[in-house]
């Protein structure tokens, strides 16, 4: 019996979920690493790009900027008190622009870091099945040809099945 589409994402939510969670508890096993790892990529990011001294000087006024902020508010907030009790808003630092421009560099990066360890390379494994599960599912639950078809197209572009993917094609049934 053949699945409908509904049935299929929800195969798919389903298994992505279950693969999310063994990320997770891949990265929580070593947290450390991991955030090393992530840390190394924004300095690599930057400095390939760069513009590590940049942020660096950045950082360092944001930070004169954060000290005065603090005095200020203390003064103000002495003041305010006195009239009405009230309390002012905190500052909200503007590297997060720079974060967000520099984040698929920093995912580039990190991949490349994260290829060099097995810790690292089963997360990339799972991260890739995960961005590949629902073609995963419409081929197991598709026809020999649309199955050959994607395999063709594949090596047209010059790239290759998932491990998961090949073993999903090769389990088909030989008539379908």
């Amino acid at each position: 019996m053949a699945l409908s589409v509904t049935e299929k994402q929800h195969w798919k939510d389903r298994i992505d979920q279950k693969i999310k969670r063994r990320i997770e508890s891949l990265k929580a096993l070593n947290a450390t690493y991991f955030a090393e790892m992530e840390t190394a990529a924004k300095l690599t990011a930057a400095t390939e790009l760069g513009i590590h001294s940049d942020i660096e000087a950045i950082r360092a006024m944001e930070q004169k900027i954060e000290k005065l902020q603090n005095d200020s508010k203390k003064h103000l907030l002495q003041v305010i008190e006195k009239i009405s009790g009230k309390q002012l808003n905190p500052y909200y630092a503007q590297m997060d622009r720079v974060d967000t421009e520099l984040k698929p560099h920093i995912e580039r990066c990190l991949h490349k870091l994260l290829t060099n360890d097995p810790r690292g390379q089963e997360v990339i494994k799972l991260e890739s099945e995960r961005e590949q599960l629902l073609d995963t599912i419409w081929l197991a639950t598709s026809s020999r040809q649309v199955r050959d078809m994607w395999t063709q197209v594949l090596k047209l572009l010059g790239e290759d099945s998932s491990e998961f993917q090949k073993e999903v094609i090769a389990a088909a049934k030989p008539g379908e």
